[in-house]
């Protein structure tokens, strides 16, 4: 790290406190432990596996086993049940606010025998409408499952919010997450480059059903699964902005308000 700038990691508190709000905004990610039921949990996991098995949500796939899926707003409304949750609703109007609206969802699993791990990154892109002639402040126009997506600018993504609903445990058997702590305070640092950066790393360990909320632009990664793990690590990931209105010519691809738990559609192409 350059010794002229100052280590924005320093300010960071491992040790949270305080509501959950104020851990994001400081550390860049907080837990709501239990947020779900072993019964919500597992209607979720049926509900997309049908989904992704029946090849209508963008699923991702490598050497037979399937990691991913895109486009789930397309086709599933499950998971609506999320923002009857007051505590994220609570967290939600806090940061991103009042106005803020789910963006994009994804699926992510590491499932038995395919359990690599992930290095160290932060989550910049975002999904529009259409790629526009002039798209500044965004940049690197690239096509995902069909999906326009585009760099978004810090300043976006910094009042943004990610929800990552646990589905299964996540243990160290079975590849967990890894953040720095207090990361997305310094975008223009992209790795370990001394030991204080190597005393903020946290590996997150959570029972299923507990909610992991982050920044996008905080560093994070995973560690492998171990090679004899029996368990998959499913996520759903979804992706909160703080408003329909993006600067320019660009536009949601989804937004889904929140303060309406999800029944009004505005913008992109969603159907559910």
């Amino acid at each position: 790290m350059n010794p002229t700038k100052p280590n924005a990691f320093l300010n960071a508190d491992p040790v949270a406190t305080g509501d959950p709000a104020s851990q994001v905004i400081r550390n860049g990610w907080c837990l709501l432990p239990n947020l779900l039921s072993a019964f919500e949990c597992n209607s979720m996991i049926q509900e997309c596996v049908r989904l992704i098995d029946e090849n209508v949500s963008g699923s991702l796939s490598t050497r037979g086993k399937t990691f991913g899926a895109r486009n789930l707003l397309d086709h599933w409304d499950g998971w609506r049940v999320v923002l009857e949750k007051e505590n994220l609703r609570s967290v939600l109007s806090s940061i991103p606010g009042r106005e803020c609206g789910l963006v994009r969802m994804l699926w992510f699993d590491k499932p038995p025998g395919a359990g690599w791990a992930l290095p160290w990154h932060r989550d910049q892109t975002i999904a529009v409408q259409k790629h526009p002639v002039d798209a500044s402040p965004f940049s690197k126009p690239t096509t995902k499952s069909g999906v326009p997506h585009l760099i978004a600018p810090d300043g976006l993504l910094q009042n943004m919010l990610t929800v990552r609903i646990h589905l299964d445990p996540m243990l160290k058997e079975n590849g967990p997450l890894q953040v720095i702590t207090g990361s997305h305070l310094n975008s223009e640092s992209t790795a370990l480059e001394n030991e204080t950066d190597q005393n903020c790393i946290e590996t997150i360990l959570t029972s299923a059903g507990t909610v992991f909320l982050m920044r996008p632009l905080l560093l994070h990664g995973s560690l492998p699964s171990e090679p004899d793990t029996t368990m998959h690590r499913r996520i759903l990931h979804m992706e909160f902005a703080p408003s329909v209105e993006l600067p320019g010519e660009v536009q949601w691809r989804d937004f889904v308000p929140v303060r309406t738990g999800g029944r009004e559609i505005r913008s992109g192409a969603i159907r559910a």
